[in-house]
C-alpha cells in the first residue's frame, strides 16, 4: 500500500481531477486496490433471447483510496466532504460535476470533533438495503483494509438492519455520529474512502430515466466472505417473495407456489428475518430465485456455486444484481415477466410470470 502526503491547489479539485487536496487542508492517502478491468458478457434470458440492457461491454474500474483530511468538514446527512477552507471535494461525491455546498447555511453551528471521524454517509441512500450492503459496507471495508483507525463513524443507524449490521461489525453505539440527523462537523481528521457508486442514465419507457450501475469491483467478495456460515448442508433452494412489498410484486405468485414446492423451494420474506438469519439463509443456498428487489442483495453472501434467477418487470431492468453476481462469479439467470398496468413508474411495476416459463427456469437453475 502506498501512503503519501499531498498539498495541491483548489484549482485542481474544482476542475474535477481525482485525488487532489487543498492547500489549507493536509491530506494523506492510501491506495487500497489498484485499477482493474470489468467485463460483462452478453446475457440471454432463459428463453435464449437478447435484451438491450444485457449486451456485452468492458470498462475500467478506477483505483480505490482511503484519505485522511486534517480539519475536514462534512454535513452528516450529505455525502460531500469539504476542506477546512470550505471547498467541496468533487472526488468524494457520487456526482460528475461539483455539487452545491449544502452545509453553508449551518456554518454558524459547525461542531468540532476531537478525534478521527470516518465519513460513510451517502445522502441517506444507504437506507436502501442494496445500497447499504454494497456502497456503505463496501466503503467501510476499504477503511478496515487501510492503516487509518477511526474513533467515530458518520453512518446511518436508525433502521433495524443497520443496527444489526453495525453490531455484527463491532461498531459501538458511542462511536456513531448518526447520518440521519443533519449537522455540520469538523474533525481533527476526516477519514474518507473512495465511492463504489457509478452510474449512467438510461431510458426505460415513456420518458422515464433511471441510474444504471456499470460495474462492481472483484474485491467486493472479500467484504462478505467472513459472514458466510459453515453450518447447514449448502443445498437449500430459496425463493424471495415480495408479497408484502408496496411495488414490484409477482401478481400471480399464488399460481407459482405449487411449482416452487414441486422443486423443493422454501418461500422467504426477507423483511421477516433478522440480519443473522438472512446471512445463514443465503450462505446455505444452492439456488435463489425471486423478483428484482433489495432482498436479492443478500446474494452477495452466497457461496460461489450458487445459481440465481432474477425476475424482471417488462419495462424495468436494473443492473445492480447482475453486476454484483458477475463480480462474484456466481451463476446468473433472468427472465422477463409481463406488466399490464403501466400507470406507475417503471421502477414500481408489478409483474405477471408465465408458469410454464417459470418452471422451465427452475429446471435450468437446478440442472
Amino acid at each position: 500500500m502506498q501512503l503519501k502526503n499531498l498539498a495541491k491547489t483548489v484549482k485542481g479539485v474544482m476542475s474535477g481531477k481525482r485525488g487532489v487536496c487543498f492547500r489549507e487542508t493536509d491530506c494523506a492517502e492510501e491506495l487500497i486496490y489498484p485499477e482493474e478491468k470489468f467485463s460483462m458478457p452478453e446475457l440471454l434470458d432463459i428463453e435464449g433471447k437478447p435484451h438491450r440492457f444485457f449486451e456485452a461491454y468492458e470498462t475500467t474500474i478506477p483505483p480505490f483510496y482511503v484519505r485522511s483530511l486534517k480539519n475536514g468538514i462534512c454535513y452528516t446527512s450529505g455525502e460531500e466532504v469539504y476542506t477546512g477552507g470550505g471547498q467541496v471535494i468533487l472526488a468524494h461525491t457520487t456526482q460528475k460535476t461539483a455539487p452545491p455546498v449544502r452545509w453553508r447555511r449551518f456554518l454558524g453551528s459547525v461542531t468540532r470533533i476531537r478525534g478521527k471521524v470516518a465519513h460513510l454517509g451517502q445522502s441517506r441512500a444507504e437506507n436502501n438495503y442494496y445500497l447499504w450492503i454494497v456502497e456503505c459496507l463496501g466503503r467501510l471495508h476499504l477503511i478496515r483494509k487501510s492503516g487509518f483507525r477511526p474513533d467515530f463513524y458518520v453512518i446511518s443507524n436508525t433502521l433495524n438492519f443497520q443496527k444489526e449490521w453495525l453490531e455484527l461489525l463491532g461498531i459501538r453505539e458511542q462511536q456513531i455520529i448518526s447520518a440521519d440527523v443533519g449537522v455540520s462537523i469538523q474533525a481533527d481528521e476526516l477519514i474518507v474512502p473512495s465511492f463504489i457508486n457509478n452510474w449512467e442514465i438510461v431510458d426505460f419507457r415513456d420518458g422515464y430515466t433511471y441510474y444504471q450501475k456499470q460495474w462492481l469491483p472483484r474485491w467486493i467478495g472479500d467484504l462478505y466472505s467472513g459472514f458466510r456460515t459453515e453450518s447447514g448442508n449448502g443445498r437449500e433452494r430459496v425463493y424471495i417473495s415480495r408479497a408484502n412489498a408496496p411495488c414490484r410484486k409477482v401478481v400471480n405468485e399464488d399460481s407459482l407456489l405449487p411449482l416452487l414446492g414441486k422443486y423443493g423451494f422454501t418461500v422467504v420474506r426477507s423483511e421477516n428475518l433478522t440480519v443473522r438469519e438472512q446471512i445463514e439463509t443465503f450462505a446455505n443456498a444452492e439456488v435463489v430465485a425471486g423478483p428484482h428487489g433489495a432482498g436479492l442483495a443478500n446474494c452477495a453472501l452466497c457461496s460461489p456455486h450458487t445459481s440465481v434467477l432474477e425476475i424482471y418487470p417488462q419495462y424495468y431492468q436494473s443492473s445492480g444484481l447482475r453486476i454484483m453476481l458477475s463480480a462474484l462469479n456466481l451463476r446468473y439467470f433472468y427472465m422477463m415477466g409481463e406488466t399490464s398496468d403501466t400507470s406507475m413508474r417503471p421502477q414500481q411495476e408489478n409483474v405477471c410470470v408465465d408458469p410454464e416459463k417459470f418452471e422451465a427456469a427452475l429446471k435450468m437453475l437446478i440442472a
